[in-house]
């Protein structure tokens, strides 16, 4: 008898009766058919729970449909020749990993991002496109009362009495931060060989545990009892915290998919555990699931895809493309931290038997590597935060407040950590700006709707218990629906969903910047290349003697970095001292530049510091300690914008050559020994080759964008007018041509003065430097005389309100963008009111006190809200509209989205004033703020950028 074929007593039987080889059940060979008939089946399954579809709506992958009348039908060409979606055949190191199912199967997946939710019928605005019953969520609270949850908890050493599920599980966060930190120092190669370790220690415990399983078939033909073969077996129970949370929903997925049975049960057996062993299962008491809940899941987890494209899954030559460039590093460090994760729960779950202790619920064959690795990439791709599931307003499950007969038995971290998954509603594909759907939760319950809930008899299919989906843009006929998955760079959307977009407008770079990388009197690098627009004016060598480059002389570093410009760095930073403590060791801070041509706060005003001529340092030390703690006084003279920008110019460029450099060694082992244009002159990322003469050893080059445009839309779709990377070499070519733009972005930010001016020193002036117009020595002769800054609000923005102060920033982490301030505010030296010299600095605090009182007479304290994550469609009014009609027209002082002076076109946020009351009640509320289907990002305006706030 084998482990397969063993009849398990009583009511463990429910499942086993039924089954059928799971490949039947499939019907693996039968491509589109065999999909339709699966989607035909999901959709049936969420009509009989309460899921109420628009019948406009329609499921589609190519020619498979879900049975929807007047369902687009798409015709695909043959798949891509050169895909290397090619599963692993021999080895867990010799392929893709996560792949399942069969080769027509992989084909309607291979040239799309999935299934698409399609309108059969034009769908107008404000109609319900879903409404959505919390019972059909994967919760924590189902997964655990699940047979796969049960299964896991058998395989933890027993706990304490009065214990919970998740008590005997470790954060799956907390728990990849410690493989994360192992890996941190090591390098591309080394992380390489890393991950195909783990692959390779995990087949190594596939091995062992298939060779204990063929043992104990041995003694069950001896007429053994399997209970007794069992017991005879020497396994090893893993302790708490070992086996992370995630593990235990993707036993769930993979049970629910893989069973052999047409609707495998989420609860078919009381005893999972067929040996004598005590473990947790023995103390923690089973819990019921929610009430409501399906019986199965299976229609759902049949409808996934048999692969996704996460770089966990990659194969070796695939991985490489990260490993042999120095800007793949810091992602292929997460790949490998997630993979030893994922490594450590699967042969933690071998050690401790779960191929032969629970036949009824796994039984040989059900679970393997791949089959693992496919649901860490569907749970990762499908997951929705745990905000979808809780009530209106609320933003964590700390917060819950239930309704009646609703449970809610795990604790709200783990509600926080594993969020929930959404049938249907994880189908929906991403599209920023042309998302046509708003989610909106239940209700906080109240009298009215608990009476509902009693009426129906505790059905948690009641409006109370149902989130809906409301169109609000107009859906043409045939058009795909859109969701907006969020702001998010390349990394996170390739790491997260297994996709990328080309040309993303969240793309960014991060700039390494050390003391050594800014030092004066030092002559420029030999094969410096200047691509200064300016090179030929009368201007291009007047400053030429305070010109700053990079230096590794440790004698020039010290003479310009003194003890003066650290004092007035830190000053005008905010920064606490790790900063100051990292630069001064020689070490390098981590600061965004993006593709938009703005920079992180702090990287700026580093810049401004470690260029100020040394005359200027001495005169800003005197400025600033007569001035109150942390009052910007800066003033950034004609001579020292020259210098600021002349700088900008050669920091972008080395870095943009360095870059491509390491881009052109590391690819060209992948691309036909490519030989990349590595300069920043003659077109940059654009070069062609026809302005310069080139050397006959030279000769062959070619441009990233000639380079790109070759072969990273070779597997990509257009969705939108735009184009998504979803095979890894176009992730990745997107990914490192996102750094390569938002390098060139900088570059053609400072290449002239009008550039520079409307640029870099509009933001300078929102980080509340004042920016000088007079000649250099006047302007220098005030910056003595003069110590009292005031500050002018320009004609045009008049209504902005004052300037806000720096905030303090934490430059040792990665930055995120900080999104400056719009405000047009000038900062003057107030001559009106004397102050020279010889001014004690209580007196020019008790006139700077007396000016701001003038300033706001009787006006109400108001505070400026930065207004993030607009789409670029919603109008000023719109936005007013959106506050006025939550906090009342009396209250929303002032509102404005900036706009790009050349298209006029909106730059994705806005500002908006509010009496101070009312701005914290915006800042603190817990309800999301959703504007055009789009989730704000509402913070307080401040000169660093104000990247604090709610979603």
């Amino acid at each position: 008898m084998t482990i397969s074929s063993y009849e398990s007593p009583s009511d463990g039987d429910k499942e086993n009766k039924d089954a059928v080889p799971y490949e039947k059940l499939m019907e693996l060979d039968g491509g589109a058919s065999s999909l339709s008939s699966r989607l035909l089946g999901f959709r049936e399954w969420l009509d009989c729970h309460g899921c109420k579809i628009h019948s406009s709506v329609c499921i589609v992958n190519g020619e498979a449909t879900d049975g929807t009348k007047n369902a687009p039908v798409l015709i695909f060409g043959p798949p891509p020749t050169s895909s290397s979606a090619v599963p692993a055949q021999n080895s867990a190191t010799d392929g893709r990993c996560g792949m399942v199912d069969a080769v027509n199967d992989w084909a309607l997946y291979d040239r799309t991002m999935g299934c698409q939710v399609r309108a059969a019928k034009e769908l107008k605005k404000d109609e319900v496109l879903l409404k959505v019953p919390r019972s059909i969520f994967i919760t924590p609270d189902l997964i655990a009362a699940s047979d796969a949850g049960r299964v896991v908890l058998a395989c933890c050493e027993n706990l304490k009495d009065n214990s919970r599920f998740w008590d005997a599980f470790g954060n799956t966060t907390d728990n990849e931060k410690l493989f994360l930190d192992s890996v941190v120092p090591k390098t591309g190669t080394q992380l390489l060989v890393k991950i195909l370790h783990e692959r390779k220690k995990v087949e190594s415990a596939m091995l062992r545990a298939d060779k204990e399983a063929k043992q104990l078939e041995s003694k069950l033909g001896n007429g053994n009892t399997y209970e007794e073969t069992i017991s005879s077996l020497d396994f090893k129970l893993a302790k708490k915290g070992a086996i992370s949370t995630r593990s235990v929903a993707l036993l769930f997925l993979i049970h629910q998919r893989f069973s052999n049975c047409p609707k495998p049960l989420v609860v078919a057996t009381e005893k999972v555990d067929v040996s004598k062993l005590i473990n947790a299962a023995n103390t923690i008491r089973r819990k019921s699931p929610p009430i409501g809940s399906p019986e199965t899941f299976g229609p759902y987890a049949r409808s996934l895809p048999p692969s996704v494209s996460l770089p966990i899954c990659w194969k070796r030559n695939e991985l490489a493309l990260l490993a042999g460039c120095i800007p793949g590093i810091p992602l292929l460090e997460r790949v490998a931290a997630h993979t030893m994760q994922l490594a450590s729960d699967f042969i933690a779950l071998l050690e401790a038997g779960i191929l032969v202790r629970f036949p009824h619920v796994f039984p040989r064959g059900l679970l393997t590597w791949d089959r693992w690795m496919w649901a860490a990439s569907v749970h990762s791709s499908r997951l929705l935060p745990v905000s979808c599931y809780l009530n209106k307003g609320e933003t964590s499950a700390l917060e819950h407040l239930r309704h009646k007969d609703e449970q809610f038995d795990s604790p709200g971290d783990v509600w926080n950590e594993l969020g929930v998954m959404i049938p249907l509603l994880d189908m929906l594909n991403h599209e920023s700006d042309s998302a046509q759907v708003t989610w909106l939760s239940p209700e906080k319950p109240n009298e009215e709707n608990d009476s509902m809930d009693s009426d129906s008899g505790g059905s948690l299919a009641t409006d109370a218990h149902c989130a809906k989906v409301i169109v609000h843009k107009r859906v043409k006929k045939g058009s795909q629906i859109y969701t907006n998955y969020g702001i998010e760079g390349n990394d996170e959307l390739m790491l997260t969903y297994g996709f990328a977009q080309m040309c993303n407008p969240s793309d960014s770079v991060s700039i390494g910047w050390g003391v050594n990388d800014c030092v004066g009197k030092v002559p420029p690098p030999s094969d410096y290349i200047s691509v200064d627009e300016m090179q030929t004016s009368n201007e291009a060598d007047k400053d030429k003697e305070l010109l700053i480059h990079d230096s590794s002389e440790t004698t020039a570093i010290n003479s310009w970095w003194t003890a003066e410009r650290l004092a007035v760095l830190e000053k005008e930073s905010l920064c606490d001292q790790t900063f100051l403590s990292l630069l001064k060791k020689g070490k390098k801070m981590s600061a965004k530049a993006f593709c938009d041509g703005t920079y992180h706060p702090i990287l700026l005003t580093s810049i401004v510091v470690g260029t100020m001529p040394p005359k200027l340092i001495r005169k800003h030390l005197k400025v600033t300690n007569t001035k109150d703690s942390g009052q910007k006084s800066s003033i950034i003279t004609r001579k020292h914008q020259r210098i600021i920008r002349k700088y900008l110019l050669f920091l972008f460029t080395r870095k943009f050559e360095k870059l491509l450099q390491n881009f052109n060694n590391g690819l060209k082992d992948h691309f036909n020994n490519v030989k990349l244009w590595t300069k920043a002159s003659s077109g940059g990322l654009h070069f062609n080759g026809t302005d310069i003469i080139i050397k006959e050893e030279e000769e062959g080059y070619i441009s990233w964008q000639s380079f790109f445009d070759s072969y990273a839309y070779n597997v990509a779709v257009e969705v939108e007018k735009r184009y998504f990377a979803i095979g890894p070499d176009s992730c990745v070519l997107s990914l490192y041509d996102g750094f390569l733009r938002s390098l060139q972005a900088s570059i053609d930010g400072v290449k002239s003065e009008s550039k520079f001016e409307s640029g870099v020193l509009n933001q300078l002036k929102d980080l509340g430097f004042y920016i000088a117009k007079e000649d250099d020595e006047e302007c220098e002769d005030d910056y003595v005389d003069d110590v009292v800054i005031k500050k002018e609000i320009e004609d045009e923005s008049k209504q902005d309100g004052p300037v806000a102060t720096k905030k303090s920033e934490d430059s040792g982490s990665k930055n995120s963008k900080g999104s400056s301030n719009n405000s047009s505010q000038k900062v003057k030296q107030d001559s009106s009111n004397g102050g020279g010299k010889g001014e004690g600095k209580g007196e020019g605090k008790e006139r700077n006190r007396s000016r701001r009182n003038r300033r706001k007479g009787d006006r109400p304290p108001a505070i400026k809200l930065h207004i993030g994550n607009l789409s670029y469609q919603t109008l000023p009014g719109e936005l007013f509209e959106y506050f006025a009609s939550r906090y009342g027209r009396e209250n929303v002082l002032e509102c404005h989205i900036p706009t790009e002076r050349e298209t006029g076109k909106s730059r994705g946020f806005g500002f908006v004033t509010m009496p101070e009351s009312a701005a914290v009640q915006a800042l603190q509320s817990d309800r999301p703020h959703q504007v055009d289907g789009r989730v704000l990002k509402v913070a307080e305006s401040n000169t660093a950028g104000g990247s604090r706030g709610i979603q």
